[in-house]
């Protein structure tokens, strides 16, 4: 045995001490990262999910997950944009009477001033945390879901020219999803 595996401890669980007793420990954590410049022609007022997921097996069915969702890319109108969460089929984050309203967990931030028109080169990006409880131990995958107002090209990853040159940003998109304790 190494001196480095020597110091190992390996265990199902860690439950966290103190006044409040059981909970709040991480159980196990996933992440990933998509990477890929990617365009998809999105229909108005429709909620469509992005071309990446999440996906864990949840240990204990009463414990919490702690999903981290990032997007980068551009849009025609960050003001009229709203981004939730599918969690196997079941659309999250959109606890408002669904209809007129665009509902969602979060909107995108402009990475520049409203007025200026910079749709070429300058991306927006979004980043939101969404706690569940699903109460299960099947496996769930999570996948970031958008709501626009008007029909567009939405870019992921890239911006709206996506020239290999000097202020044209590339980024990355990805998500992590935390089992939390109950």
């Amino acid at each position: 045995m190494s001196t480095l595996e020597s110091n190992v401890v390996r265990c199902d669980r860690l439950y966290p001490t103190g006044a409040y007793g059981f909970g709040g420990g991480i159980i196990q954590m996933s992440s990933m990262t998509y990477s890929t410049p990617t365009t998809l022609a999105v229909s108005a007022n429709t909620y469509t999910t992005l071309p990446y997921s999440i996906s864990i097996t949840p240990r204990d069915s009463g414990n919490k997950l702690l999903i981290y969702m990032r997007w980068c890319g551009e849009i025609t109108g960050t003001w009229n944009a709203t981004f939730c969460l599918d969690r196997n089929g079941t659309r999250l984050g959109t606890d408002h009477a669904e209809g007129v309203k665009n509902t969602g967990i979060a909107v995108p931030v402009m990475s520049y001033a409203a007025a200026a028109e910079n749709n070429d080169s300058t991306p927006e990006a979004c980043q939101f945390w969404f706690s569940d409880t699903p109460n299960t131990t099947s496996t769930l995958t999570y996948t970031p879901v958008v709501n626009l107002a008007t029909a567009q090209t939405f870019r992921i990853n890239r911006t709206w020219t996506d020239t290999n040159a000097t202020g044209y940003e590339r980024m990355i998109s990805g998500m992590m999803v935390l089992e939390v304790s109950g």
